[in-house]
């Protein structure tokens, strides 16, 4: 087997090192190089704590209080003094989420190049007339080209857009954490500032909030490459392309209706959450009481069934997030297996 020798000697440098993103030059940013030497760390067997990067400044916890104290003030001196947290974010991060945006135009763009330019390739290949074989050469370039930029580009919007989830994360987390230090104690009392309202703030529902800065973009996506899509299935194919089209209209209600029941379903199970959280608090605070009175089993079975109610919207929550899934991969099938026909 070939053993890569190049990579086995700059994994030798991994430790004690900065972030290499934050030294990478721009070739290196945009092809992940500097990635590298972790990917030969890991082909040796040698990984460990040691070998680890320490976090990218612009990813530290210190770095995210500091742009969201920033964006408050700013706020603040425009005259928003009680900003929304989504002003905030916005404030903060939203340059940077504006910048995947044009990242995630130019992919689906060129989502739609691949077609056009094989259309004209076939058209090419069928024309006896055609000798110039400038024209084969130029189209088989122009696919190249397509390729090789819509992969840079995506690989650019998924590992900056996730970074915006993260950054989105850990700002919640950070407010939520700076926040709880500073509530009294008859504030920790109400039923909404309870310990287990807050940590499962801290990770259920900002993981929430990370994943919703990864769909955010489809929001003007998807109806772009629906409509580019329909009208480039009218030009080629005529009417029947419109059935295919009904047929994903009348399939939209039910796909709604299955995302409406997840949602009730992960709502049902932040609640179960948050009563097992505060339950084992409660338990964990008065110990001493409940091993005097032997109560353990009681408790047991409390947290347990809370436990139980909880996987079983879990459950739930899965089932129909396969049916969606299906829904969503079966629906050009049946699509193009009745416009082909006709």
């Amino acid at each position: 087997f070939f053993r890569p020798f190049f990579l086995l000697k700059m994994a030798s440098h991994l430790s004690s090192q900065p972030h290499p993103e934050e030294k990478a030059n721009f070739i290196s940013r945009l092809t992940f190089s500097w990635v590298s030497p972790f990917i030969a760390s890991g082909y040796e067997g040698n990984m460990s704590n040691d070998t680890l990067w320490p976090v990218a400044k612009v990813d530290s916890s210190s770095t995210i209080k500091s742009n969201i104290d920033d964006a408050i003030a700013r706020l603040r001196a425009k005259g928003d003094q009680l900003p929304a947290p989504h002003r905030i974010l916005w404030e903060a991060y939203g340059t940077h989420f504006i910048f995947t945006g044009f990242l995630k135009l130019i992919n689906d763009v060129l989502v739609f190049a691949n077609p056009i330019l094989m259309q004209k390739l076939l058209k090419y290949l069928k024309d006896p007339t055609v000798s110039n074989i400038n024209t084969g050469l130029c189209i088989a370039g122009l696919f190249f080209l397509c390729s090789t930029v819509q992969s840079l580009v995506m690989n650019q919007y998924f590992h900056r857009v996730l970074r915006t989830g993260i950054w989105f994360r850990s700002a919640q987390i950070v407010s939520l954490y700076r926040k709880s230090l500073h509530l009294s104690n008859s504030t920790q009392l109400r039923p909404e500032f309870h310990k287990g309202r807050l940590v499962t703030m801290m990770s259920n529902d900002a993981q929430r909030l990370q994943d919703c800065a990864f769909f955010l973009h489809l929001i003007w996506s998807s109806p772009m490459q629906f409509v580019v899509a329909c009208v480039l299935l009218y030009i080629q194919l005529g009417w029947p392309s419109l059935l295919g089209v009904f047929l994903m209209a009348v399939l939209v209600p039910v796909n709604n209706r299955v995302m409406a029941r997840m949602f009730k379903y992960s709502r049902q199970r932040s609640g179960h959450a948050d009563e097992r959280v505060k339950g084992i608090d409660e338990c964990l605070q008065g110990i001493r009481i409940v091993k005097v009175m032997a109560w353990e089993h009681l408790f047991s079975e409390k947290l347990f069934d809370l436990r139980g109610k909880e996987i079983e919207c879990l459950r739930k929550q899965q089932n129909l997030r396969l049916a969606s899934f299906t829904i969503i991969n079966l629906t050009p099938i049946v699509v193009a297996g009745i416009i082909f026909p006709l």
